[in-house]
């Protein structure tokens, strides 16, 4: 079925639920269809051209922003999330018109307030209507991992309504269900795992647009009885340190992607949510937000894992020197992957570059039942003093460590010249864990060059909105890095 007819008879189905929930005000499938509706015609009167491409940017996840999403989606435009920290270009050449909150975010430029608060501002774009992007393209989201330049993903409508229904054959969400975003509408995971899939299968979504902070969002999710969350492993391990067991003990499914979870924090998770169904998953903007998941059943005896492919897709290791598919268990390579749910390419220069397979430089290896294993990255190694260390394997065994949740390291140049490991470790509040702690467990498991000469113990950290940002860690920090 055509992805915007599935939406659109998705609000007809649900019409007298409850679709959404903001500023305590609760709104059924009716409401929220006939405020989108208001947006789209708003936007029409601007002469919006059918496939050009207008970009998203809103301060937080408000009521016009998840309005805007609809009201693009169903009058044929390409919608472009663009993530909080993106200076938009009045030359721009991804987008066409931007729909904002904000009317000063590009300076110089006329405006139209389409409606209160909402800002409508046409681009000196060369991009035409249709004549960068393929007709199936509905959306363009921007990705660079935790460390790169920005790239721009482009997502069909089947990469949509095939990554949903994959989705939900492990998270069964019905319109009995309550869902609440805790990171930005710009990730892929949110749109996928919390947007779309609400309205297709008719659930409440229930929209906070502060940034996430444990002590306001915990006991917001035990007001509205909030049934499934998506969320990165970061997020969890705050989440754990405010009154789990009073705020979080009604949540039934919690997806955690965005990165491997540490042993540490799984443990920790399952001890204080027992009644909780906790998914951990692999994947990535460039395949629609997922690639494996681990079912809760497995949690216990695969606790490492990233789990198996999802229904439809297809993952295959490759060495990386020879190209040639690795068959046996326990051999790492790097993560291939092939599906309904890959991209069409990234757009860039006015092309799109795009491929059949998705070469994703992350490496893993898979045990004899087919459950894989994140390494991971094959450019994730640091040089120390002319050394190859792999950067992955000092944080994993950092993490084996009794109350760490996580890790992150780093290399350093002192004033001497000499190149030093820097560590961050994230812990709980309460954690009895310091400095010396990691520095002696580091010492005794790791080799001399690899133990980290400056380690940093902290319960908080910068942008948990998402995935940890490397380069906001080293602002944050201070890390003066090579």
């Amino acid at each position: 079925m055509n992805f915007v007819k599935l939406i659109e008879d998705s609000f007809k189905k649900y019409e007298e639920n409850y679709c959404l929930v903001y500023d305590n005000r609760y709104l059924t499938y009716s409401e929220v269809s006939n405020k989108i509706k208001m947006i789209m015609n708003l936007i029409d009167s601007r002469n919006v051209m059918p496939k050009q491409t207008i970009a998203l940017k809103f301060g937080s996840n408000s009521e016009h922003y998840y309005y805007s999403i609809f009201a693009c989606l169903l009058n044929n435009f390409v919608c472009c999330f663009l993530p909080d920290d993106y200076n938009v270009d009045v030359n721009e050449q991804h987008f066409n018109w931007l729909l904002t909150d904000n009317k000063d975010v590009v300076s110089g430029s006329e405006f139209s307030e389409i409606a209160p608060g909402l800002f409508l501002i046409e681009l000196e774009s060369k991009c035409g209507p249709k004549e960068l992007i393929n007709e199936d393209v509905i959306f363009i989201l921007t990705t660079s991992g935790s460390t790169g330049a920005a790239k721009w993903v482009l997502l069909t409508s089947q990469n949509l309504s095939f990554s949903v229904e994959a989705i939900n054959s492990y998270m069964n969400i019905t319109e009995e269900d309550i869902l609440m975003p805790l990171k930005s509408f710009s990730h892929v995971s949110t749109i996928t795992s919390e947007l779309l899939l609400s309205v297709i299968y008719g659930a409440c979504l229930i929209l906070e647009p502060s940034k996430f902070f444990a002590k306001k969002f915990n006991p917001l999710i035990e007001k509205y009885k909030v049934s499934s969350i998506t969320i990165v492993p970061t997020i969890l391990s705050f989440m754990l340190q405010y009154k789990p067991e009073v705020y979080l003990k009604n949540l039934r499914n919690i997806s955690v992607i965005g990165g491997p979870a540490s042993k540490n924090l799984l443990i920790e998770a399952m001890k204080v949510l027992p009644n909780t169904k906790i998914y951990c998953g692999y994947g990535l903007t460039e395949a629609t937000s997922r690639v494996t998941f681990l079912d809760s059943d497995r949690l216990v005896s695969k606790i490492e894992s990233i789990g198996r492919a999802l229904p439809g897709v297809q993952v295959r290791l490759l060495n990386e020197n020879s190209d040639n598919e690795i068959l046996e268990p326990y051999v790492v390579g790097e993560i291939c992957v092939a599906g309904k749910n890959i991209m069409l390419g990234y757009l860039h220069d006015g092309a799109v570059h795009g491929a059949n397979i998705l070469r994703t430089k992350d490496l893993a290896y898979k045990d004899s039942e087919g459950y894989f294993y994140h390494m991971g990255r094959s450019d994730d190694v640091i040089v120390i003093n002319g050394i190859n260390v792999s950067a992955f394997a000092i944080e994993k065994k950092i993490e084996e460590v009794e109350g760490v949740f996580s890790a992150y390291v780093f290399v350093e140049q002192r004033t001497t010249g000499a190149e030093t490991i820097t560590a961050v470790v994230v812990t709980s509040e309460d954690s009895k864990v310091n400095e010396n702690t990691i520095y002696k467990y580091a010492l005794k498991h790791l080799k001399s060059h690899e133990v980290p000469k400056r380690i940093i113990v902290t319960s908080e950290l910068p942008s948990i909105s998402g995935k940890v940002s490397r380069n906001k860690l080293k602002l944050y920090y201070g890390l003066k890095e090579m």
